[in-house]
């Protein structure tokens, strides 16, 4: 994807400005260029759990992806940075023979406001679906247009999701990098109804929301809002307990730098799980 916006030599610079995204070209090329990579450390972190804690999150992955047929539904889903992440790491989990290689049909809905980024995803899905197939994965993808704060946008999204997910025997809602601006931005308010009718249309036997943030104040703010508004919902349960018996699982780890082998960063990440089951 770097080298599709021409953007390569930009990744390989620091960042000058703070990078939320947004609905320009320009925008979505920043964010591409300087957070992705940091965006797909925090997921893998999250399924790989290296430091061993004692968690259901990766195991949500591991037991939800084993196979059959999967929904997994990413929004906001920029330029695809944790579909892409969940995928590609499975991919290679059953590449090292650490998980069965069984017939897996991932059904993937993408919503995201930006239609640069995603033209990104949509590329991006097209250019690995050779190296799934290798190893039993095949993918059904829908990448639309959302607006966690339109009403009709949501309910177009949640048709898509039905409609979609109707014979899957297992359901992911994957949430990333949103609390800067549902949080930051005071969005929240606005768009809680969405998130009302989004999380209670999710529900099924098996089905669990994933939710992944930096450590960051905000964030950790945001996840004390989402926790209180989870506990209020008879249709959702909060699931992320780890060892220290927390809703909200922490966890860091150095991470090397595809663009240049020779440096590396710290990725850390906050994720809570709820699951959605009837």
């Amino acid at each position: 994807m770097l080298e599709k916006n021409g953007i390569r030599e930009q990744a390989k610079k620091d960042s000058q400005k703070s990078i939320a995204g947004g609905l320009t070209e320009q925008a979505t090329k920043d964010h591409l260029a300087w957070r992705f990579t940091g965006s797909a450390a925090r997921v893998e972190l999250a399924m790989l759990s290296p430091n061993h804690h004692k968690s259901e999150i990766s195991n949500a992955f591991a037991k939800i992806f084993s196979g059959g047929r999967v929904l997994l539904a990413d929004v906001p889903c920029g330029s695809g940075a944790a579909a892409l992440s969940v995928l590609t790491t499975i991919t290679e989990l059953r590449a090292q023979s650490v998980l069965p290689r069984m017939p897996l049909e991932v059904v993937l809905v993408g919503g995201e406001i930006s239609a640069h980024a995603r033209a990104n995803f949509t590329a991006a899905i097209q250019d690995i679906k050779g190296e799934l197939e290798k190893q039993a994965i095949t993918i059904n993808d829908s990448v639309m247009h959302w607006d966690v704060c339109d009403l009709l946008s949501n309910t177009d999204l949640i048709k898509q999701l039905t409609l979609l997910g109707d014979k899957c025997s297992a359901r992911m809602l994957l949430l990333a990098n949103f609390s800067e601006f549902l949080q930051g931005d005071g969005k929240w308010k606005t768009a809680q109804p969405q998130f009302d009718e989004l999380f209670r249309h999710f529900r099924s036997e098996r089905s669990s929301a994933i939710w992944i943030e930096p450590q960051t104040n905000k964030a950790s703010s945001f996840f004390e809002r989402i926790i209180k508004w989870v506990g209020l919902r008879k249709f959702a349960l909060p699931f992320s307990r780890d060892e220290t018996e927390e809703n909200v699982l922490k966890d860091d780890c150095m991470v090397f730098n595809a663009l240049d082998d020779g440096k590396t960063f710290r990725t850390q990440l906050a994720v809570i799980r709820v699951d959605l089951g009837i």
